[in-house]
């Protein structure tokens, strides 16, 4: 009944998507009364990494519905695929807590460079594998 299920595939990663793009925020601390201007410095550094960080994984957001918006039905490869994908997605928030905390240290920074890389890898990949389903649908 729900082999290779499409809707279902689709709704786990939307769960992804939203999960991740509300952990990131539980990390901003409201200030305390008569707020320093180290306290006011670590804020903003807090929240632009969250904001940064937000438009990255909207991004990815909408490409993996473009994507699967073009595709009727799904494969088990596919499926694994788009798993791959999640995974190191639920990683950004723990990269934006890092990169904010230390005020964007090298090694923040290239940890955070690292991980959207890796993103980028299995999303190509994702892509690739959805793609010649597409084209293999197409064909006939």
């Amino acid at each position: 009944m729900f082999r290779n299920s499409k809707s279902r595939m689709e709704a786990i990663s939307d769960g992804v998507f939203a999960v991740v793009l509300t952990i990131m925020v539980l990390d901003i601390k409201a200030p305390m009364a008569n707020i320093s201007d180290y306290e006011i410095q670590r804020l903003m550094m807090q929240l632009l990494s969250y904001l940064i960080s937000f438009g990255v994984v909207a991004q990815y957001w909408v490409l993996h519905q473009e994507l699967f918006t073009t595709l009727k039905t799904t494969t088990f490869k596919i499926m694994v695929a788009n798993i791959y994908y999640l995974c190191p997605i639920c990683l950004i928030p723990f990269a934006t807590t890092w990169l904010s905390s230390s005020f964007i240290s090298s090694e923040s920074a290239i940890g955070f460079a690292i991980l959207m890389f890796i993103v980028n890898v299995s999303q190509l990949w994702l892509f690739i594998w959805s793609l010649s389903r597409i084209v293999m649908m197409a064909k006939g």
